[in-house]
C-alpha cells in the first residue's frame, strides 16, 4: 500500500474542507444565524477576534433596534411603562442573559425554542425571525418545481398558468385538506 498517496489524498480532502469552512466563517449572515441557534450561540468554533466581531454586530443591532426607538418615542408617564422601557433598553442584559441561558438540549428545535422564549428575549427574537427563516437548501423548491413539471405534460398542455399553479398548490398542500 502506498502510504504517501493516502497521506496526499487526506491532505487534499482536509485542504478542501478547510477552504469550504473558511467560506462559511467569512459569511456574517451564516454566523449570525448560527449564533441564534441556541446550542451554537457560543460560536466556539471561531477564533476570538471573529467571535467578538459577530457579538459586536449583534449588540449593535440590539442597541439600534427599531422596537426600542419606537417605545422610547412614546411619551408615557406611567411607572409600569417606565419599568418596561428600562427592561427593553437593557439590551446588553438581554444579550448576556441569552449567552448564559442553559435551558436547552442538543435536540432543542431553534424555532420552537425562540417561540417559547420570545418574551424573555424580545429584541433577539426579532433578529431570529429575520435570520432563521432563511432556508438552508433549495431542495423543497426544486421538489415543488418538479411536481409542476409532472402536472404539465404532453396530454395536459392546454392548462392555463393559473390552473397549473392551483393544481400544484393543491398537490403540495394535500396534507392540510
Amino acid at each position: 500500500m502506498d502510504y504517501e498517496s493516502i497521506k496526499n489524498y487526506k491532505n487534499t480532502i482536509l485542504e478542501k474542507l478547510n477552504n469550504e469552512l473558511n467560506n462559511y466563517i467569512e459569511n456574517e449572515t451564516i454566523l449570525i444565524s448560527t449564533f441564534l441557534i441556541i446550542r451554537f450561540k457560543k460560536l466556539s468554533f471561531l477564533i476570538l477576534e471573529k467571535k467578538e466581531k459577530i457579538y459586536n454586530i449583534i449588540e449593535n443591532y440590539l442597541k439600534n433596534n427599531e422596537i426600542i426607538k419606537e417605545i422610547n418615542d412614546i411619551n408615557i408617564e406611567n411607572n409600569f411603562f417606565d419599568e418596561l422601557i428600562d427592561d427593553i433598553n437593557n439590551t446588553n442584559g438581554e444579550f448576556k442573559n441569552y449567552l448564559n441561558d442553559n435551558n436547552f438540549t442538543k435536540e432543542t428545535e431553534p424555532l420552537i425554542w425562540w417561540n417559547f422564549n420570545k418574551t424573555k428575549y424580545p429584541v433577539l427574537f426579532s433578529l431570529a425571525k429575520k435570520y432563521l427563516i432563511i432556508p438552508a437548501t433549495s431542495i423543497v423548491d426544486e421538489r415543488e418545481n418538479s411536481k409542476l413539471g409532472n402536472t404539465i405534460t404532453k396530454i395536459r398542455n392546454k392548462l392555463s398558468p393559473n390552473h397549473a399553479i392551483l393544481i400544484n398548490f393543491l398537490s403540495c398542500n394535500n396534507d392540510f385538506w
